[in-house]
């Protein structure tokens, strides 16, 4: 653990989540996607478990949506459509995944949730793929 993460884990009382974690993008060109643009089956997204973090570099400026899934490729469609996220132009923001089982998921997306306060707390892919209250957060990486 590193001392930025130990020095986290004092202070906030969430755990570490020490599994492998990386902020992924676009295979392509390495960028960070937009959502009307990502191919997620081209991705490898198809059938593989995750969370997605979704932002604005644009007007708004700040973290739209943190979420899970089972299938990451799904996610993104959903993301695509959902009216919450549309509010904010959903075909311009900005998108990012992170593969991660199922023993992870929920505190590492309430340890996001709560660090990066994102604008749409709930949306349609919550209603697939809840995360429960009462999760103790997983601390992981900001995505940069």
């Amino acid at each position: 653990m590193s001392s930025l993460s130990f020095l986290n884990y004092v202070l906030s009382g969430d755990r570490p989540a020490n599994v492998p974690f990386v902020w992924r993008r676009s295979r392509s060109d390495f960028s960070w996607p937009t959502l009307g643009a990502i191919d997620p089956v081209r991705e490898g997204l198809k059938g593989v478990p995750g969370v997605v973090v979704v932002w604005s570099q644009a007007r708004h400026g700040r973290y739209i949506y943190v979420g899970q899934s089972r299938d990451l490729a799904a996610a993104v469609t959903m993301l695509r459509s959902d009216p919450a996220v549309d509010a904010y132009g959903a075909r311009q923001l900005n998108v990012t995944w992170a593969p991660i089982g199922v023993a992870h998921r929920p505190g590492v997306v309430a340890y996001l949730r709560r660090v990066l306060d994102p604008a749409v707390d709930r949306c349609s892919l919550d209603d697939r793929w809840p995360v429960g209250s009462a999760v103790r957060p997983l601390s992981v990486p900001l995505p940069a």
